[in-house]
């Protein structure tokens, strides 16, 4: 879950066509998960923002997972699934 379409992640430095879909979706909702809830010293952002970084970040996550995600958010907008 730690590996980018484009090579950079870990443990492997695995690239796009040999990254598993289920890989590319836990990539996906664990940076999500890191980037809106607060951790000591980090920025927390809101969905739509961590969102829009995720697609900012060209080649590293796949946007076809991103874009499910971000429709997911949109759905339950307003419902807080956790605290």
């Amino acid at each position: 879950m730690h590996e980018h379409l484009d090579g950079t992640g870990y443990p492997n430095r695995v690239q796009s066509p040999d990254i598993g879909i289920l890989s590319r979706i836990l990539c996906v909702c664990d940076t999500f998960c890191r980037l809106v809830y607060p951790r000591r010293g980090q920025k927390v952002y809101t969905p739509e923002e961590a969102i829009k970084f995720m697609v900012n970040e060209k080649g590293k996550y796949d946007l076809s997972v991103i874009q499910l995600l971000a429709e997911l958010i949109n759905e339950n907008e307003g419902v807080v699934l956790a605290s």
